[in-house]
């Protein structure tokens, strides 16, 4: 394939193996899915491109129009399916590094009417969007993977920690600007086109233009504050134990509490995670590596590092609404003592901007090696007594013996 004329960013053509070219293509094709999906999804597009401004994006979209090829858009890579890339004669236009201005791609438009507008492009990752928010006391709900790109994460709803009390990061999204399938840029809201504008924040990235940038509603600090009123600010918890099948039975069985009662406030979410002996919480949690060292040397190799067990993480956390919310200590209390080998527990009362920086993945992936990822959700109010709780966490326990068996050369810490 040649070039796109006239395109004044950078363009990587697939080449033969062994050649400059080559390895810079290698470079940025990369993708999350690659390591899974090496051999039964082809990801290598013809042509990668990555664009310095609108100008370019139109044209490679021209230049694909014209010549009947279809276009993957990329923003960070992070789709599992591998679905932000192609293959074949087509082309893949990598967003990851176009929009990065701050004061232009990533500024706030305004705190009227007690409401906050920021514009963030798709080529800011979470990471770097929760900072940017956390330094004017801003906080929205997002997901907990850092190096997440926005564009492809509000396109699929933006699942993450603060969805019971606020919602996905796409009830968030206000204003969509793109280079639609014609070439044109746009600018949609709910009301100018509320077909495309919803098929994009609930379906899967790039599938109805080339997005650049969002203008979305955040939420302030000050106003889940109450202190100053003689109420409360933000509370949280965060946990971790060594993997134990009762610990993970005892946490999930509030999960169902919480879903299973329809009167339980909604100001109070609560996240379990199980982590299997490859995950390395440093990244997750850095003061467990001072508590590890203290407390569980024999777990740290000649060279230093550790062979980590596999652990349970929990965060919980609960927001005052107005100045007469209370919180239940014997909640947070019950969560703590629910399971047994823990190794930290560390409570905050900060404000959810700062709350949020606590809970994120600092780690560019959540997984290093080939994966099956699967999301199931539910609407059920009757998880507890439908076994829901022994299903999950039976099934839990079989596939951390199966990671655990492969890995034989690594001494078991944990006796089941």
């Amino acid at each position: 394939m040649e070039t796109i004329q006239g395109f004044t960013g950078t363009q990587y053509i697939r080449s033969a193996a062994g050649t400059v070219q080559a390895q810079a293509y290698e470079n940025n094709n990369y993708q999350y899915a690659t390591s899974s999906h090496a051999t039964d999804h082809d990801m290598h597009p013809a042509l990668i491109v990555q664009p310095k401004d609108d100008a370019d994006i139109i044209a490679a979209v021209k230049y694909a129009k014209q010549n009947g090829i279809a276009v993957a858009v990329k923003s960070g890579g992070h789709q599992y399916s591998g679905a932000s890339s192609t293959s074949g004669a087509n082309i893949l236009i990598d967003m990851k590094p176009t929009f990065k201005a701050l004061g232009t791609d990533l500024k706030i438009l305004n705190q009227s009417s007690g409401k906050c507008f920021v514009c963030v492009s798709v080529s800011f990752s979470l990471g770097e969007f929760n900072g940017f928010l956390a330094k004017n006391g801003l906080f929205i709900p997002h997901g907990q993977c850092a190096d997440v790109r926005v564009g492809g994460h509000a396109q699929t709803g933006g699942y993450g920690q603060l969805g019971r009390s606020f919602g996905l990061f796409g009830d968030h999204v206000r204003e969509i600007r793109l280079v639609d399938h014609n070439a044109e840029v746009r600018i949609i809201d709910a009301s100018s086109d509320k077909d495309l504008f919803n098929a994009i924040l609930g379906g899967s990235p790039g599938n109805f233009g080339v997005i650049t940038h969002y203008t979305v509603e955040v939420h302030r600090d000050t106003d889940y504050d109450f202190r100053s009123a003689g109420g409360l600010q933000p509370h949280g918890l965060r946990a971790v134990w060594w993997y134990n099948k009762d610990t993970v039975k005892a946490l999930l069985s509030k999960v169902a509490a919480m879903a299973d009662d329809p009167s339980f406030p909604r100001n109070y979410d609560l996240c379990v995670s199980v982590l299997s002996s490859d995950f390395s919480l440093f990244d997750l949690v850095p003061e467990i590596d001072g508590v590890m060292k203290r407390d569980h040397p024999e777990i740290y190799g000649l060279d230093g590092m550790p062979n980590w067990p596999p652990t349970v993480i929990l965060y919980a956390q609960w927001v005052p609404l107005s100045k007469d919310d209370k919180h239940d200590p014997k909640w947070f209390e019950a969560l703590n003592k629910a399971g047994k080998w823990q190794l930290l527990s560390q409570t905050f009362d900060q404000p959810m901007s700062k709350m949020t920086g606590e809970w994120i993945f600092k780690q560019p992936r959540e997984f290093d090696h080939p994966y099956e990822k699967r999301t199931y959700m539910t609407n059920s109010t009757s998880l507890t007594k439908d076994g829901w709780v022994d299903v999950v966490s039976s099934q839990i326990h079989k596939v951390l013996h199966t990671d655990l068996a492969k890995r034989q050369r690594r001494r078991t810490l944990i006796s089941y």
